[in-house]
This record gives C-alpha cells, structure tokens and sequence, in this order.
C-alpha cells in the first residue's frame, strides 16, 4: 500500500481487507518453474506486449519464496510435460478430498 495514493491506494486497501477476511482455502497450488524455462515460454508466445526479459526476471524473484495460508500447500514444478503436471495436481486433488 506505501507505493500507492488517493484512489488507488484507497481500492488496495479494500481489497486487502477482503482477503484478510476470507477463510483460509484448503488447497494451494504453488506453480513454480526456472526463470530460463519462463523467459523461453515467453519468448515462444504469440501474443503482442508481452512481458519483457527484465520484467520476468523481477516478478521471479519477487515471488520466489512467498508463504501462503492454506491447510495444504503444494509447490508443483512446472518444468516438465504439461500432461505430467495435469496428473500430479489431479493427483494432490484427489488425495486431499
């Protein structure tokens, strides 16, 4: 919130306050995969503005090691076969159901 003011900072606020007051969710799936890997996903997209190479790099370390309130919290490598991670989240899904 310290880096917003007047409207903006007044619609952080409330939506933080939201999400503080939601009850903790049973489930999380941290999705997680190496910057090299993301800057090529990136690269490889078809998509116009994308995200620049610099922008990509700060988010990945931004995000690197945030905790989050779950009764579960499963961090699942996504530097792999797309059907694999399918069946590995299918799989946490199922066994905490």
């Amino acid at each position: 919130l310290e880096n917003y003011t007047g409207t903006k900072r007044k619609w952080a606020f409330k939506e933080n306050k939201m999400y503080d007051s939601m009850s903790r969710p049973d489930l999380i799936f941290y999705l997680t995969v190496p910057i090299e890997t993301a800057i090529q996903r990136n690269t490889d997209r078809i998509k116009k503005g994308k995200e620049s190479e610099e922008f990509l790099r700060k988010r990945h370390l931004e995000n690197q090691n945030l905790k989050y309130r779950a009764k579960h919290v499963f961090k699942i490598d996504t530097d792999k076969n797309y059907k694999n991670v399918i069946i590995e989240i299918k799989a946490k899904i199922w066994e905490n159901i």
